[in-house]
């Protein structure tokens, strides 16, 4: 029930505000799931698949990364935007809400329009 009553009370409304993450742009949507508590954890999680791909040699654009539930999609973005090695990302969600508020901030971005 808890669970419920936090998707009952969760905003409906599509207005977004602009942010920017590490070197993502975004457009930050009530409706779409977004935690600015966890930066600190996304900063950790961009520098570590650095680190791994400069100790195992990985070249540039040779790492391909998946953010399964993106949600706002800002995840899949930074890596793509700040690990050299990181080549392609594949962003998901069920949401299809979701899904137009990824290519939005991928183009925010500087990235081409995505494919379905």
């Amino acid at each position: 029930t808890v669970q419920r009553e936090r998707l009952s009370a969760r905003p409906t409304t599509t207005i977004a505000q602009e942010a920017q993450e590490g070197a993502a742009n975004l457009s930050v949507r009530a409706s779409v799931f977004f935690n600015e508590k966890q930066r600190l954890q996304r900063d950790l999680t961009a520098l570590v698949l650095a680190v791994y791909a400069e100790t195992t040699g990985a070249p540039p654009r040779s790492l391909a990364v998946l953010d399964a539930l993106a949600a706002s999609g800002v995840r899949g973005l930074r890596y793509a935007l700040e690990v050299p090695a990181v080549g392609t990302a594949v962003l998901n969600d069920a949401s299809d809400e979701a899904v137009a508020a990824m290519r939005e901030n991928a183009r925010l971005s500087g990235f081409a329009a995505a494919r379905e």
